[in-house]
């Protein structure tokens, strides 16, 4: 990864584990605790981003966090299940790079 790219994604996650420890969220007390957390992934950007940072952030704290998403069928199925399995492909993907 090149520096400028590397600082993005430095940056986003800072600003994640700002807003999680915002909300009364320390993700080095989960670990203490051997507590998890999900996330929900609508399979959009914004929620993969998300994702991906989080799971960042429980491999540095040794905890471990599940995606959570949910098919409520109003959109034409070919849609849906397009977001749903992407969203489970990404989740082995990062299992298989060592992310909990």
């Amino acid at each position: 990864m090149n520096n400028s790219k590397e600082h993005v994604v430095s940056s986003f996650e800072a600003r994640v584990t700002e807003g999680l420890e915002n909300c009364g969220i320390v993700p080095a007390d989960f670990f203490q605790e051997n507590i998890s957390f999900g996330a929900a992934v609508s399979g959009g950007a914004d929620s993969v981003a998300l994702l991906v940072s989080l799971a960042h952030i429980a491999k540095d704290n040794g905890i471990k966090v599940h995606a959570i998403t949910v098919n409520h069928h109003i959109r034409p199925e070919v849609e849906t299940t397009g977001d749903s399995s992407y969203v489970e492909t990404l989740c082995r993907s990062l299992a298989e790079k060592g992310f909990p």
